[in-house]
């Protein structure tokens, strides 16, 4: 199972942890025998807003390997969010080239960034020899907050005695909404099909202009749209341009847990097979028209979805969130 690693950081190097409960998720080319945290004086380890975490992480190559890549993910809601990739050799993270048989100390951090919302996740961290394979690869439950002792309300990760990772997930002072055991799996979000195109309420994005008449969503019989895995879901945008634009990028934003998560598009360029022809005009009125599936990988999930059409300069034309759950 993958999970994440969002953050591991300290501004201080005072007391220094080895973690227990992390889990090996496939370490085929190596093995772990001491992972250490900094600062963690509790676990799950609680990483403070704007400070950096150290990671040190001791383990034996099986392989030879000249290449060392790091790969760092935070699991947010069963969603790997992607927050590091380097080239440990580079960055002298590790001593390269490693030999087989040999021991080995990998050092890196996370700055855990201000603008993080407290919440709990997963941290998934990989180590990459030459061929793609895992030299390293663990996950570790972890929360994101303000101040120490501990997570607060909120959800709480554990590794149970199986040795899966769990999460249980309860009211939240700051979201006023109650949220429901899970069992960690890899997941995603989108969503789509054919019907009678219906009206939906929307809220415009923070520093957008107010250009959106009206957002058509087919299915969506009622509010929050449910969506059906397998199922192709067509949005029509009805707004009034505020400037000339000769070029448009749509996007797509699945908001889990606070944390915008882009997701692929079938066609990004808003000026082909949109019901768009570029150049457009400033004061006239367009229909966008665009669609997004529902893949039967994505896991049964509330969340909301920004959706956005930027001109060549990166400013918004439209932008709109709307809620939708994916249902069985």
């Amino acid at each position: 199972m993958n999970t994440l690693a969002i953050l591991l950081v300290v501004a201080t190097f005072s007391a220094i942890n080895a973690v227990n409960t992390y889990k090996d998720c496939g370490s085929t080319s190596g093995r772990i025998t001491r992972i250490t945290v900094n600062p963690c004086p509790q676990e799950p380890c609680v990483l403070i807003r704007g400070t950096n975490v150290s990671v040190e992480v001791e383990f034996t190559s099986n392989v030879p390997t000249n290449n060392v890549t790091t790969s760092v993910h935070g699991i947010i809601g069963a969603i790997p969010v992607p927050f590091m990739t380097s080239n440990s050799c580079a960055n002298n993270n590790v001593v390269c080239p490693i030999t087989a048989n040999s021991n080995n100390i990998y050092r890196n951090y996370i700055p855990v960034l201000k603008l993080y919302p407290s919440l709990t996740l997963i941290v998934k961290w990989e180590l990459k020899d030459d061929q793609g394979n895992d030299l390293v690869c663990f996950v570790l439950p972890a929360s994101i907050a303000d101040s120490y002792p501990g997570v607060g309300r909120g959800t709480h990760i554990y590794i149970d005695d199986g040795g899966d990772l769990r999460t249980i997930s309860y009211a939240a002072d700051t979201n006023n909404m109650s949220l429901t055991v899970l069992t960690c799996t890899v997941i995603a979000v989108t969503v789509l099909a054919i019907c009678t195109a219906k009206p939906i309420n929307f809220k415009t994005c923070e520093n957008a202009p107010k250009t959106i008449d009206s957002v058509d969503i087919s299915p969506c019989s009622k509010q929050p749209c449910e969506f059906k895995h397998g199922m192709n879901v067509t949005v029509t945008v009805n707004f009034t341009a505020p400037a000339v634009s000769s070029k448009l990028t749509s996007e797509i934003y699945g908001i889990v847990a606070g944390i915008p998560i882009k997701f692929a598009m079938p066609n990004s360029n808003g000026c082909l097979k949109s019901g768009l022809q570029c150049p457009i005009n400033s004061s006239t009125k367009y229909s966008y028209v665009q669609f997004f599936a529902v893949i039967p990988t994505y896991p049964l999930i509330s969340l909301n979805v920004q959706w956005d059409l930027k001109d060549e300069n990166g400013k918004y034309e439209f932008c709109f969130v709307f809620p939708m759950m994916i249902v069985s």
